[in-house]
C-alpha cells in the first residue's frame, strides 16, 4: 500500500510539473536595430531605425511611423498591426484572438463580433459604444470598426475581460525602442519563478564572473593599452556595485547601473543585454564568457 502511494504522489508530481512546464510559453526578447539616416529634402536628414524581430519581421520607425509594439506573455508580435482611434488602442479581431487563443464568430449579417474563452463571452458590433460580456452590458470608449474587410477592436477592452493583465509605456519609459510604444499583454500562469532578490543575486554572480575574466578574454581579440583596459575595468567594477532593480515589464525583471540596460526572464533566468553601438542597438542573450561582453559599452567609445 505504501508503494502504491509513493508512486501515486511521484506521478501527480510529474503531472504538476508537465504542465506548469507546458502553460509557459516560449519567450525571446532578442531584437536588432540599424541605425540610419534617410534624405527628405535638400540637405536634410531624418533619423530613421530599422528593428528586426525574431520572427523575421522588420519595422522601419521613425518620429513620423511610431507604431506601437505589442508583446505578448513576454514575446514580441510585430505582426499585430494597431490604429490609435480617439486614443484608444483598436487591433484586428481575427489577428488578437488567434494569438491568445479565443474563440472568435462573425456574424455577417447583424455585424455582431463574438468573442469566446473558457470563461466569458463578449458581444461587440461595429460601431457600436455597447458591449455584451456575459449578458451584461459594458460601454465602450471606442467602438469597434471595420477597415480595409478587416475588424478592429479595443484591445484593454478584450484582454482586461479576458483576465488578462495590459500595460502601456510611452517611448520615455522603456529603451528598447527610440519612438515605439508598447502595450504588453499577460496571462498568470501556475508556474513557480524567480524572485527579484533571487534575479539580482544571480545577475550580480553572473557579472562578476564575466569581469573576472573579460581581460584574458578579451586579450584573444585585441591587445589593449594597459591604462586602457584598467580604467575601463574599474569603471566596470563600480558600476556592477550600483546594479539595481527599476522595474518590471512582462517578466522580465529590468536592471540598470551599468551603461546599458540588462533585463532578466523571471520564468527561466535568461539575461539579456540591451548593447548600443555606434550605428546599431541590439538585445541579446548575455554569454560572459564572450570576448566582446563589456566591449562596446566600455572598450569602445
Amino acid at each position: 500500500m505504501k508503494k502504491i502511494i509513493i508512486c501515486i504522489f511521484l506521478l501527480l508530481q510529474i503531472t504538476i510539473v508537465h504542465a506548469t512546464n507546458y502553460q509557459i510559453p516560449h519567450a525571446d526578447l532578442s531584437l536588432y536595430c540599424d541605425h540610419d539616416m534617410e534624405e527628405v529634402g535638400y540637405q536634410e536628414l531624418m533619423p530613421i531605425q530599422e528593428y528586426v524581430f525574431q520572427n523575421g519581421t522588420k519595422i522601419n520607425a521613425s518620429p513620423e511611423n511610431a507604431q506601437t509594439i505589442i508583446m505578448i506573455n513576454g514575446l514580441y508580435q510585430p505582426d499585430i498591426q494597431t490604429i490609435n482611434h480617439n486614443n484608444i488602442l483598436l487591433v484586428p479581431a481575427k489577428t488578437i484572438c488567434e494569438t491568445l487563443g479565443f474563440q472568435l464568430n462573425w456574424v455577417e449579417e447583424s455585424n455582431n463580433v463574438i468573442i469566446k474563452n473558457n470563461n466569458h463571452t463578449i458581444t461587440l458590433k461595429v460601431k457600436d459604444h455597447v458591449a455584451i460580456v456575459n449578458n451584461e452590458k459594458h460601454t465602450l470608449q471606442s467602438a469597434p470598426i471595420l477597415m480595409n474587410n478587416t475588424i478592429y477592436v479595443p484591445l484593454r477592452f478584450i484582454c482586461e475581460t479576458m483576465g488578462l493583465k495590459v500595460k502601456y509605456y510611452t517611448r520615455t519609459e522603456i529603451d528598447l525602442f527610440t519612438w515605439n510604444p508598447v502595450v504588453t499583454i499577460d496571462q498568470e500562469f501556475n508556474a513557480s519563478y524567480i524572485s527579484e532578490k533571487e534575479a539580482y543575486e544571480s545577475l550580480k554572480r553572473n557579472l562578476t564572473y564575466g569581469y573576472d575574466h573579460f581581460e584574458d578574454n578579451y586579450k584573444t581579440l585585441h591587445q589593449p593599452e594597459k591604462h586602457l583596459l584598467t580604467s575601463a575595468l574599474e569603471i566596470l567594477r563600480k558600476d556592477i556595485e550600483n546594479l539595481r532593480l527599476v522595474q518590471t515589464i512582462s517578466r522580465y525583471y529590468v536592471f540598470e547601473g551599468l551603461r546599458y540596460t540588462i533585463y532578466v526572464d523571471k520564468y527561466t533566468g535568461t539575461i539579456y543585454f540591451n548593447v548600443i553601438g555606434i550605428s546599431f542597438s541590439q538585445v541579446k542573450k548575455a554569454d560572459f564568457n564572450d570576448p566582446r561582453l563589456f566591449e562596446y559599452s566600455y572598450m569602445v567609445d
